[in-house]
């Protein structure tokens, strides 16, 4: 994926561009200068999300600085692909492993309930 939707102020291959094209592919929106992925959390109520602290499908996932292999300076953003019945979830993410690299993963319920992590809809228009 090297190619994204207008109006995508992200930074091409990063985490937020990513997430910002996967919530277009399934015709939705998501405000374009919501920050690093770390910052989602907090930013994103003011400008048209929903946040929540339970998994939702297709919202996107914010991890704080350092969580669960974020980066300690930028936090990470994902998106859920899916809610599993025992409240794992499979995230789907762009630079998790290096530039451009886009890969899945399954969070726990363990993971998710001691990691802090924030879970924000697409923009609610």
């Amino acid at each position: 994926m090297t190619t994204g939707y207008a109006g995508n102020a992200y930074a091409l291959g990063q985490c937020t561009w990513y997430v910002y094209n996967r919530f277009a592919d399934l015709g939705k929106s998501c405000y374009a200068y919501l920050g690093n992925g770390g910052d989602w959390g907090k930013n994103a109520q003011a400008n048209g999300h929903q946040t929540s602290r339970t998994p939702k499908q297709h919202w996107a996932v914010s991890f704080a600085k350092g969580a669960l292999g974020s980066s300690a300076i930028y936090g990470h953003l994902a998106f859920v692909e899916y809610v599993f019945d025992d409240g794992s979830i499979l995230i789907s993410e762009m630079n998790y492993g290096g530039e451009y690299q886009m890969n899945y993963r399954v969070l726990t319920q363990a993971q998710i309930a001691t990691n802090g992590l924030t879970f924000i809809s697409p923009k609610m228009d």
